[in-house]
């Protein structure tokens, strides 16, 4: 955690219009800086508050994982298919090296 620090600033002198607030922001936000300091929340906070809004998701969306699942079942399926074709090519070129390879050694001998 960083320390606690306070930093005075002194008030902008002849600042108008525009540039003046511009300056009074800059400098209210460096004596929030010195003034706030990060928290971290406990573990049991944070676990009641995921169970919380989970379940609270749950009751408002009642089978909405059901409904995506279902919307989205042909591009999962067809990536799935994609995938295992590209496994089952990648294994054929690879048993193709490598039998190469074997022959070229069996030549060589």
């Amino acid at each position: 955690m960083r320390e606690r620090t306070t930093h005075r600033t002194r008030p902008v002198q002849g600042g108008t219009g525009r540039t003046g607030q511009i300056q009074g922001l800059l400098d209210l936000a460096s004596q929030l800086q010195g003034i706030l300091v990060p928290v971290q929340p406990a573990a049991g906070f944070r676990q009641r508050l995921n169970h919380d809004l989970v379940a609270e998701a749950g009751r408002r969306y009642p089978g909405r994982a059901a409904r995506l699942f279902h919307q989205y079942r042909k591009a999962i399926l067809i990536g799935a298919a994609a995938v295992g074709s590209l496994a089952s090519v990648a294994g054929v070129v690879v048993a193709v090296i490598l039998r190469q390879k074997h022959a070229r050694s069996t030549h060589a001998a």
